[in-house]
């Protein structure tokens, strides 16, 4: 009679016991690796929100000096309050045309009556800038009558001169920019609609850069009066990604007005 070899309990203790150890190692290497991936997944989130937030300023507080041709001597630029801003951090209002307007069709013969092309349809009290190269108004729109090649506009006041052919004519904006109470940055127009621009932003502080006693001077929005000649504008955001065991990132953007 043959003897077949068998496996002792020892060897499959062993054999058990090494198989635990491996599997424990993959299963803890697999944390570890699943770990550093959700991390760069949250750095890499936390660096395309910041470069979104860069472009997004530029552009925002840079429109409150477009006047069309006619240089604004001013930003329309303001602290806003309000009761759905969170507590402890700035917001603004900004105000500024709509760079895809519309030219006079022809010159003016009537103070208050004006014809434009049809690019961007107007509204009844839409408010509006019209401007030339040297100077600029703004009103409300008091009446409009649309056809399929031109717009006539009535304003609600008449204006103080005839403005030629060509000149342009804006939709003027008004928009505020706070964080919500939950941490999100919000944009809220003047008939009070809101939308979310990007979550995981939980704090934002302004400073203005002003010229007092023919110096520069950075300011917060508390001692901003609107009297003010902005020069500059410094945003601080305090970003927070989204991710379990988040991480934070403080960024600052400035942008300068010329």
């Amino acid at each position: 009679m043959k003897h077949i070899a068998g496996v002792t309990m020892l060897e499959l203790l062993c054999s058990l016991m090494i198989s635990v150890i491996i599997v424990s190692g993959l299963t803890s290497i697999y944390g570890i690796t699943q770990q550093h991936f959700k991390l760069q997944t949250a750095l890499l989130g936390l660096t395309e929100n910041s470069r979104i937030m860069e472009q997004l300023w530029m552009t925002v507080i840079r429109s409150a000096v477009y006047q069309g041709c006619l240089k604004m001597k001013k930003a329309n630029i303001t602290p806003y309050y309000a009761s759905d801003v969170k507590p402890g951090t700035d917001a603004i209002t900004i105000r500024y045309a709509d760079t895809m307007g519309d030219d006079l069709l022809l010159d003016m013969k009537d103070d208050s009556v004006m014809y434009v092309t049809s690019s961007h349809r107007f509204s009844i009290n839409d408010d509006i800038m019209i401007s030339d190269c040297e100077s600029v108004e703004f009103f409300k729109v008091k009446n409009v009558t649309v056809s399929t090649k031109n717009q006539k506009i009535i304003s609600d006041k008449p204006l103080k001169k005839l403005y030629k052919k060509y000149s342009q004519v804006n939709l003027y904006q008004s928009e505020s920019y706070y964080i919500g109470m939950i941490d999100a940055l919000y944009r809220k127009n003047k008939n009070g609609h809101k939308m979310e621009i990007m979550e995981g932003i939980n704090d934002m502080k302004f400073s203005f850069s002003i010229i007092q006693g023919g110096r520069v001077k950075d300011i917060s929005a508390g001692d901003f009066d609107d009297n003010n000649d902005i020069k500059g504008v410094g945003i601080l955001l305090k970003h927070t990604s989204l991710i379990k065991n988040r991480m934070n990132k403080t960024q600052y953007i400035y942008v300068a007005l010329r």
